[in-house]
């Protein structure tokens, strides 16, 4: 475990903790890229899938200049 301080106030993490939520998409997408990552009713979305997605979104976002 080691302290963070956040917002004023210290808190216990584990060491290997990803420093923010891209690394731990990007570490949780490496390890279980089959795994559900979304669920919305009967629509279910894995890691790889957002990941590919998102992608897309990215791209689009690129190419329009934004």
């Amino acid at each position: 475990m080691r302290e963070e301080t956040h917002w004023g106030r210290t808190m216990r993490c584990f060491e290997d903790r990803p420093a923010h939520l891209n690394a731990l998409f990007a570490r949780t997408l490496a390890r279980h890229p089959d795994s559900e990552a979304l669920v919305c009713g009967e629509k279910r979305i894995t890691y790889a899938g957002l990941y590919t997605g998102t992608a897309r979104v990215a791209a689009g976002l690129a190419r329009d200049g934004m």
